[in-house]
């Protein structure tokens, strides 16, 4: 997956194993065992590998956090959750909003594929008005889940991006099977058919993250195009982080 990675051209990463439970000493020395194996093969590689973890949304998470777990990604304010793909948690609603007021900055993970959002997408634009930032996957942008996944996945960066609501684009990659591979796909039809793809692609897959783990304002995308005209690379970061056809979705 390394190689993978920097043959792309990633310079930064954020490993995210999954946390089902608050995060025991146990596991806490497993992964953190393991980052210590892998964070030198990556800087051999010239990326740069930060430690965070996939909440599954929890009513006990925001009192976990602000009791000191240390399950941020890298360490910032930053957290990602996701919710069970199948029905609705609607105890989310409150997770999300006391992670707000304590400070911390959620991020939903890939809210194309849960399967209520496919029915009702205004369960994730309610909570990205809020402030929740959506973290959509780059293979289900290219279809690798399937037409339906892959349409509520452009239409949500669509929709984002006409709402000028700030999103981050990942590989969601567990593997170096296609969920890695095929998100060269999600980046290529991101170029192709959104307006100013390239410069999406940087703010969503750069500026956004960065922001993030280094707790900085997020910048909106008008100010990172004015920030990074086109010819232009991105300006650095304290830390490296990493339409034209389509409708925004309506709201009902």
């Amino acid at each position: 997956m390394l190689d993978w990675m920097a043959s792309v051209g990633y310079s930064q990463l954020v490993a995210t194993p999954h946390l089902m439970e608050p995060l025991n000493s146990v596991y806490a020395g497993v992964v953190n065992a393991t980052f210590r194996q892998v964070a030198p093969l990556a800087s051999q590689r010239g990326i740069v590998l930060h430690t965070g973890f996939e909440h599954m949304v929890a009513k006990n998470l925001p009192q976990r956090l602000a009791t000191g777990e240390a399950s941020t990604l890298a360490g910032s304010r930053a957290v990602l959750m996701e919710v069970p793909f199948i029905g609705w948690d609607y105890s989310a609603d409150r997770v999300l909003y006391d992670l707000q007021s304590q400070g911390f900055r959620p991020i939903l993970a890939h809210p194309e594929r849960y399967i209520e959002a496919l029915a009702r997408p205004e369960l994730v634009q309610a909570l990205a008005e809020r402030g929740v930032i959506l973290q959509l996957t780059l293979a289900a942008i290219a279809g690798t889940y399937g037409s339906p996944v892959r349409d509520l996945a452009r239409r949500l960066l669509v929709w984002s991006l006409e709402t000028n609501l700030p999103f981050l684009l990942a590989t969601d990659a567990h593997s170096t099977g296609r969920r890695l591979t095929d998100s060269l796909a999600g980046r290529k039809w991101i170029e192709r058919n959104v307006g100013n793809g390239r410069q999406v692609l940087e703010w969503a897959g750069h500026g956004i993250p960065a922001a993030l783990i280094e707790d900085q304002p997020l910048p909106s995308f008008d100010d990172w195009v004015r920030l990074n005209p086109p010819g232009n690379p991105p300006r650095p970061a304290a830390r490296k982080g990493f339409l034209r056809s389509l409708n925004p979705l309506s709201r009902s």
